[in-house]
């Protein structure tokens, strides 16, 4: 059977374009009924040493529609560790974070797999008005998303490397001016995807405007080069320019609010039909209204290259399998308890899609969209302040519009239950 790129998040979290609990969780620190780490940040070691192990359950590995043939459940076994420092050096602040699962599957062996996250960074600033941040992470996981309709039951990874710098001078306590730089490359494993292989540099400029310590607002100018080596007969290189508002914005204790509006221009040399020239953005809104509950929802438009956060060096990574995303997703925790918390979540992802990456339809351009929604809940259960237990379920559904050549509709169920220890 002709096959297209499919793979699986890390074990153990909810499935689907919302995202899975990566290798960064495990291990986690246990929260208490207010949403803080479960020992206060004085008594704590800037150290970190965890380990975790969780058993997960799918019915729908491989997210193949109905009638298929290859709608196969499997179980899968991830064991992790997680190694953390966050230290203070004078004036400045280092912090580093490696963390890594190894995952078995009980049948479909050919997808067992090691993925893992590095991270460092180091906030920096002189005796004078200058400070900043340089960081650097690489990410491993098995790539989820298939390039076309046909279904591939290889394993196929994406890892992901980006470093940033960014610098800022400020001339008052209320004004100062940014710049910085940063470069990301997106490898896939997969021979059938690796036309989307992707390597792209920004560079930044702007001034940050800070009235209150409530208040942060930035007007930046972004612009983006990159290309995609292997793709088709030639590489495709493209270009994006942003003009970015940024603002943070404390409202009350209970409130802070994330924001960023982009006036986006991108170009293409040979896919064309991902051309932008628009509007791309995102919000961030976490609401605490009690000390037992907890909101958070983040709402995202953007395309696959030269992404942003609100408040990063890096840039964003992300797959090539779709031109533009809009993306909602809700979690809502309550503390029922000082050592028991439940989680519901609730996410959806709108994606555009095209045939520029499908090398089985030829020269054919296609266009259509898919929606996938994945609704989960989980309970977490802190007996000991080292101790975390935990269960998830969650349920996935794709709906596909457009040409049926792009995606697959599906549905697919993940059960999973995990047990992390962590020292500080």
């Amino acid at each position: 059977m002709a096959t297209k790129a499919i793979a699986q998040d890390a074990p153990g979290g909810s499935s689907g374009n919302s995202g899975s609990t990566s290798s960064s969780d495990s291990a986690a620190p246990a929260s208490n009924a207010s949403g803080n780490n479960a020992t206060d940040s004085n008594e704590q070691s800037p150290y970190l040493l965890g380990v975790t192990q969780t058993f997960s359950s799918e019915d729908n590995l491989f997210r193949a529609p109905e009638g298929s043939g290859l709608v196969v459940s499997d179980r899968i076994s991830s064991t992790g560790v997680r190694l953390g420092v966050n230290q203070p050096l004078g004036r400045q602040f280092f912090s580093a974070d490696l963390a890594a699962n190894v995952n078995r599957y009980r049948t479909n062996t050919q997808l067992n797999n090691t993925d893992y996250r590095a991270a460092v960074k180091l906030n920096w600033q002189t005796v004078e008005r200058v400070s900043g941040e340089i960081s650097a992470a690489q990410t491993q996981s098995l790539y989820r998303e298939q390039a076309g309709s046909v279904i591939d039951t290889q394993r196929n990874q994406l890892r992901t490397t980006a470093v940033g710098f960014q610098a800022r001078v400020g001339v008052s306590t209320r004004l100062s001016f940014e710049a910085g730089a940063a470069g990301s490359e997106n490898d896939y494993s997969g021979t059938d995807v690796d036309n989307q292989d992707v390597r792209q540099h920004s560079f930044n400029a702007g001034v940050r405007y800070g009235p209150s310590s409530s208040v942060n607002t930035r007007l930046n100018f972004r612009h983006s080069e990159g290309t995609y080596p292997r793709f088709g007969a030639g590489p495709d290189d493209f270009t994006r320019n942003d003009i970015d508002l940024i603002s943070t914005f404390e409202a009350t204790g209970a409130s802070h609010l994330d924001t960023r509006l982009s006036a986006t221009r991108e170009r293409h040399s040979v896919q064309s039909q991902r051309d932008i020239n628009g509007w791309t953005g995102a919000l961030g809104w976490r609401w605490q209204p009690t000390g037992k509950l907890t909101a958070a929802l983040n709402l995202v438009r953007d395309s696959s290259v030269g992404q942003t956060g609100f408040d990063s060096s890096l840039i964003n990574a992300s797959s090539s399998d779709t031109s533009l995303a809009q993306t909602a997703a809700l979690t809502v925790t309550w503390a029922a308890t000082a050592k028991i918390r439940v989680i519901p979540k609730a996410s959806y992802v709108h994606r555009k899609l095209d045939s520029g990456f499908d090398s089985t339809l030829g020269n054919t351009a296609l266009e259509g969209t898919d929606n996938t929604t994945n609704v989960g809940l989980g309970l977490r259960w802190t007996p000991i302040n080292a101790l975390d237990l935990g269960c998830d379920v969650a349920r996935e559904q794709r709906k596909v519009k457009g040409n049926a050549g792009l995606s697959s509709p599906y549905t697919a169920s993940v059960v999973s239950c995990s047990a992390q220890f962590a020292l500080r």
